[in-house]
């Protein structure tokens, strides 16, 4: 698999993030895949390859990919980090699952941050999400760095998403109300 052509734009009232997944080992399309989010924020949103690498990892796993090659430099870390995923993924799925090779360049600089940073959780609105969300707020105090203060809502998770059966806005603006 290879993940190229970062491009952060705006269209009409939204911004998205992009880049082009183009896959080496099985029969998958190309694919323009994104991160898209209401301009009102816009301040938010970077076209950090960080983002792409670990939403690819797992499908370039199930579908057979040997490597993933990123066409932009990456954390140590965060590489460290994928490489222990994919060992769990391997052991957890009897072998199903094998580790991917990850041919990036590491950085050493770290992104900056105009703003401090805080904790944040991926809502897909089903019941576990949401507990993990009461149980936070129920442990840290608002002032703590780990209080959850933004949540991360995608569509097409568990809402939407399949074009078959209709994207399902409507329910998903529900959601983020």
């Amino acid at each position: 698999m290879r993940i190229s052509n970062f491009e952060l734009a705006q269209r009409e009232k939204l911004v998205r993030a992009s880049a082009t997944v183009e896959w080496e080992d099985c029969e998958q399309p190309v694919r323009e895949i994104y991160i898209e989010t209401e301009e009102s924020f816009s301040a938010d949103i970077s076209c950090n390859p960080h983002s792409f690498l670990v939403g690819c990892v797992i499908p370039a796993m199930h579908f057979g990919e040997k490597r993933v090659v990123l066409d932009a430099e990456i954390c140590p870390s965060l590489k460290e980090g994928l490489e222990t995923v994919m060992a769990l993924m391997k052991e957890w799925s009897d072998g199903k699952y094998a580790p991917l090779t990850i041919e990036a360049k590491t950085s050493s600089a770290v992104y900056p941050s105009d703003s401090q940073r805080q904790a944040g959780l991926f809502l897909s609105g089903g019941i576990d999400s949401l507990a993990a969300l009461r149980i936070n707020k129920m442990v840290y105090p608002k002032e703590h760095p780990g209080h959850v203060k933004d949540c991360l809502l995608v569509h097409g998770f568990d809402i939407g998403g399949v074009i078959e059966r209709g994207m399902k806005y409507h329910v998903f603006d529900r959601a983020k109300a």
